[in-house]
């Protein structure tokens, strides 16, 4: 917020004029602690290379291609980072969200692959948290019907990259996955 609030990007802190962009940071963040963080970069540029190789891309707020909705829609909430696989198309396309319990008895996993697959056949993109129960019925019964599917994922977005059947929906653009957190990252 504070790059913003000075009309600069997270690019310009290793830009030719970082060191003034740094000490303008001063009353948010320490200096010196910023430099240190920035020395990382290395190691940032190694993950980012590893993540690459899985397909995950990166996407800050300050891109061009963070997706408009989200930005609209949360507008200061929105996540400063996104890490995601798949056709970035589908996060500005709307579409329905179910979400529901884990939990759940069959009855009701079948009623929610029936939502899916209407929302398939309505041409929605059905969006989704990725978890078992309720959110992986409807996510299966939209991918089933030929449909379009987000998953807005709390658990590790690489893991579930590198699961076969994800992958090859991934691949095919009727599948996205996103996450603010680490891809690393577990649940």
């Amino acid at each position: 917020r504070h790059l913003r609030d000075i009309q600069r990007q997270p690019a310009d802190l290793v830009s030719p004029d970082a060191a003034d962009i740094l000490h303008a940071c001063q009353p948010v963040i320490d200096e010196s602690r910023l430099q240190r963080l920035l020395g990382r970069g290395f190691l940032l540029s190694q993950v980012i290379e590893r993540w690459q190789a899985r397909a995950i891309w990166v996407v800050s707020r300050a891109d061009a291609n963070y997706p408009r909705r989200l930005k609209a829609r949360l507008r200061e909430d929105a996540p400063a980072v996104i890490y995601g696989c798949g056709d970035m198309r589908l996060l500005d396309s709307g579409g329905l969200a179910v979400v529901g319990s884990r939990h759940v008895d069959d009855s009701l996993i079948d009623y929610t692959m029936r939502v899916g697959r209407l929302a398939a056949r309505a041409g929605r993109t059905l969006i989704s948290g990725g978890a078992k129960g309720i959110d992986q019925a409807a996510m299966r019964g939209a991918l089933e019907a030929g449909g379009n599917v987000c998953g807005v994922l709390a658990d590790s977005l690489e893991k579930t990259t590198m699961n076969r059947e994800h992958r090859n929906l991934l691949l095919d653009g009727q599948l996205a996955l996103i996450s603010p957190y680490d891809p690393s990252a577990g649940f």
